[in-house]
């Protein structure tokens, strides 16, 4: 319990964040409800691919730091958090760039509104994207091997943070304008750049089981990169596919209408709640 139950809180964060963030934005309309719904799917279906990396390298960093080398364990740290910084380059052009494609799914029962609000908000959140998706590797591997009270800490920072922010930045709170759904998008791309930074400050004053090394960053190793691929790729092709089965089936729903789509991303959301009761476990 001392170690899983702050991974329960940890993981749980982020998806009542998406909750909170939804009601904020089913205000708004069911169309920007519905796209960004979408949008935040295309983005776990883009980000189990990390999950090569995560579960690779904390199945190999235990088993350094069992065998007592602690130097190979921050070297495939280091390597891990490198290539996770050059995949967040790609997706971030392709989330930039390919956003409109993407949304070409949802097309019918006036659901233009909601491609537009989806487009948006994944179009803004690309911006950050090297940020959060070097962040959720980093601190991924970070309680992989144990060490859940920083990871929780962070990431319950970073949600807070985003909390604040979203209303403010959604309904134009405070004197700032009113954003609607890019408001949404940037209270999470400032809140995950803010979690970055506590995470890099944290990875480098050595207080944690891992620390980054800059000389292991800066230096690939093909053969290490290789060694999570082999190790880290069968746990990503099994997410993977549950992932992009639960788009396909929000595609379809899309099909008939935003009214649909909208009921279905609350079901998505009390279904995401609810897992997250196991998941640290």
């Amino acid at each position: 319990m001392k170690t899983s139950l702050p991974a329960v809180v940890d993981l749980s964060s982020q998806t009542i964040m998406w909750t909170i963030e939804a009601i904020f934005i089913g205000r708004l309309s069911a169309a920007a409800f519905g796209g960004v719904g979408m949008a935040i799917q295309v983005i776990l279906v883009m980000v189990t691919l990390l999950l090569t990396f995560v579960v690779g390298a904390s199945l190999i960093i235990n088993r350094s730091l069992g065998a007592g080398d602690r130097h190979e364990a921050v070297h495939i740290f280091a390597q891990t958090v490198m290539m996770g910084f050059v995949f967040s380059l790609f997706l971030a052009v392709f989330w930039y760039f390919g956003a409109t494609q993407i949304f070409k799914l949802i097309k019918e029962g006036g659901a233009d509104d909601a491609e537009r609000a989806g487009v948006v908000y994944l179009k803004t959140l690309a911006v950050f994207a090297p940020f959060f998706v070097t962040n959720f590797i980093a601190l991924g591997v970070v309680r992989g091997v144990g060490d859940t009270k920083h990871s929780m800490m962070i990431n319950v920072g970073l949600n807070l943070l985003n909390l604040i922010l979203a209303p403010i930045f959604i309904f134009g709170e405070l004197g700032f304008p009113r954003l609607e759904v890019k408001g949404a998008a940037l209270a999470a791309g400032v809140a995950h750049t803010c979690g970055f930074v506590a995470t890099f400050f944290l990875l480098r004053s050595r207080k944690t089981t891992l620390w980054l090394s800059f000389h292991e960053f800066s230096r690939p190793n093909f053969a290490t990169i290789k060694r999570l691929f082999k190790t880290g790729l069968p746990t990503t092709i099994e997410q993977l596919v549950w992932a992009f089965g639960q788009l396909v089936v929000t595609s379809y729903v899309a099909l008939l209408g935003v009214t649909l789509l909208a009921a279905h991303q609350v079901f998505m959301r009390i279904q995401a709640i609810l897992s997250m009761l196991y998941m640290g476990f």
